[in-house]
């Protein structure tokens, strides 16, 4: 053990190196082993009660690169949902032309754009009426008008 010159003289040249820091977690070393100046701060430092763990510093360094991580992980998610949308458009669409051409084979011409019904009766000008996507409804795969 050292006496109170001693440790004075220790405490004082490792204040100066500035060791301070670095020597605070130095009561996870045993006694026996370690420089002196640091096992000497371990003993001031216990009878101060310092505790071991983690500083401000560490934990703010620890939470930015956890929000890196969760926006790279979100920008990555969000492109994998858009390349998702995009795959099932195309395949909308693809099912479109598909009754469309199922529609024209039957019946040897394209839909009509509109047309209007107005008391039961064929109207041009008439605010009821059916659309080229009500008539190629049976032609549709059943599973793409679902979504």
């Amino acid at each position: 053990m050292l006496d109170a010159e001693e440790r004075a003289h220790w405490t004082a040249k490792s204040l100066v190196r500035g060791t301070k820091t670095r020597v605070r977690f130095a009561s996870r070393i045993p006694p026996d082993l370690g420089d002196l100046p640091c096992r000497d701060h371990a003993l001031q430092s216990q009878s101060r009660g310092w505790r071991i763990g983690f500083t401000l510093i560490e934990l703010l360094v620890v939470i930015a690169v956890i929000a890196i991580l969760v926006g790279l992980l979100l920008s990555a998610v969000q492109a994998a949902r858009m390349a998702a949308r995009r795959t099932q458009n195309r395949n909308n669409l693809k099912q479109i032309a598909l009754a469309l051409h199922n529609y024209h084979d039957t019946n040897q011409v394209f839909p009509p754009g509109f047309i209007g019904v107005t008391n039961g009766l064929p109207d041009m000008d008439g605010l009821n009426g059916w659309c080229w996507a009500a008539m190629i409804l049976p032609y549709l795969n059943k599973t793409s008008t679902r979504a």
